[in-house]
């Protein structure tokens, strides 16, 4: 019941926690979690590292399935799949409710960029 539909696709805890176990990746999850979705640029900005870096850390979490991305224009957006698993979704949401002061840095960050792109379609991102 908490594993969805696909259980074959979906990714086990040890691959989940290894991916949460990097500071840098569970801060990305983090504000994703809060904004829903999220650019490169916004990421870069918010977490004051470059964009290989966080590039190369948002296609492993892409590729671990963790992850989509959705591109609108010259715009990738990131953001959960809608088919993640609940138990996933639920450690996000304890993680986040357990430290709520992991990401305020960054949440400051992000609320002062002027004119944020966010994803036109963010209906379809959250269904």
């Amino acid at each position: 019941m908490l594993n969805g539909d696909n259980q074959s696709d979906t990714i086990g805890a040890v691959e989940l926690f290894k991916i949460m176990s990097d500071p840098l990746r569970l801060r990305i999850l983090m504000l994703i979690h809060d904004e829903l979705a999220l650019s490169v640029g916004d990421l870069t900005k918010a977490l004051q590292v470059s964009q290989p870096k966080v590039s190369r850390h948002l296609a492993l979490l892409r590729d671990s399935g963790v992850l989509h991305d959705q591109r609108e224009g010259v715009w990738i957006f990131y953001h959960f799949p809608p088919d993640l698993p609940l138990w996933i979704r639920h450690i996000f949401d304890t993680v986040r409710n357990g430290q709520p002061a992991l990401i305020n840095q960054e949440k400051i960050r992000l609320s002062a960029i002027k004119n944020r792109k966010k994803p036109q379609s963010i209906n379809s991102i959250i269904e």
